[in-house]
């Protein structure tokens, strides 16, 4: 998503994304006005089950609710 805001008479547009691993969420707030400079980031790490050797599973709540905090 986009969103604008003014800071010192100029404006700026901010564009979020997240970046969803296997073993984390991260959301990185990126400013086009200075470069795609990062101007804010989170982490939220994801709880993995191993149910079998060999298996691993994770609860798709789970990694909406850690991308949405």
């Amino acid at each position: 998503s986009t969103s604008s805001h003014t800071l010192q008479n100029k404006t700026s547009t901010l564009v979020g994304a997240i970046d969803q691993g296997t073993s984390s969420s991260r959301f990185l707030l990126y400013d086009t006005s200075r470069e795609w400079a990062v101007v804010a980031s989170a982490v939220r790490a994801l709880k993995t089950d191993c149910p079998h050797p060999g298996w691993v599973q994770q609860s798709p709540r789970a990694i909406l609710s850690s991308a949405e905090e």
